[in-house]
């Protein structure tokens, strides 16, 4: 079963950006638990909490090992993009391929419903970030997760890339993509639980 999407989340990163509804962190926390903990009150032995925007990311994982489950019921976390292998992985998000609202995300917009994506107006910006002795990857936590509007302190349009060029044909095979790694990363998950001994898992 597949259910409903939470539709709020944790993005203080874009506050200032515009009208933009943010959770806090503990309302994200106890959000999570309710749901998770009514799906195993309702029988269901694996619960499953995909995520799709980085700043939920460890707010979802936390929240989850909070959970206090029935023995035989297992719960997890994970990003939509985590079963990309990392060659892949690299062509959709980093400082080359873009980070946010960029080529991959404007596409899959696109192929959910074109009128919400106005391609006349789609940017191509990238943030013009001071020389690193390390790199920007390495300071995203830090920056972007500790400072409320970081995001729209660092670009004029909120995007991080090129979204020029992305079509709706695009999207769809980007969800073609992501729903193929994230179904093999459920099943690498599932076969380390299997795994190791202390929690059981049925087949």
């Amino acid at each position: 079963m597949v259910a409903p999407p939470i539709a709020f989340g944790l993005s203080d990163d874009h506050r200032s950006a515009g009208v933009v509804i943010s959770l806090r962190m503990n309302t994200l926390s106890i959000l999570v638990k309710d749901v998770v903990l009514a799906l195993s009150d309702q029988g269901f032995l694996e619960i499953i909490t995909v995520n799709g925007h980085y700043t939920n990311a460890w707010t979802i994982l936390h929240s989850i090992n909070e959970v206090q489950l029935p023995k035989g019921t297992i719960s997890f976390g994970m990003n939509y993009w985590d079963g990309l292998p990392q060659k892949q992985a690299a062509d959709f998000f980093g400082m080359k391929a873009g980070m946010h609202a960029h080529h991959p995300e404007t596409a899959s917009v696109l192929a959910i419903d074109e009128s919400l994506v106005d391609m006349d107006a789609a940017p191509n910006e990238w943030p013009a970030f001071p020389k690193m002795r390390t790199s920007v990857i390495t300071i995203l936590n830090t920056y972007f997760l500790s400072r409320p509007g970081s995001m729209a302190n660092v670009t004029e349009s909120g995007s991080w890339g090129d979204s020029t060029k992305a079509t709706a044909a695009d999207g769809e095979k980007l969800f073609e993509l992501f729903t193929r790694a994230t179904v093999n990363m459920i099943g690498d998950i599932e076969d380390t639980f299997r795994h190791f001994p202390g929690i059981e898992l049925k087949k």
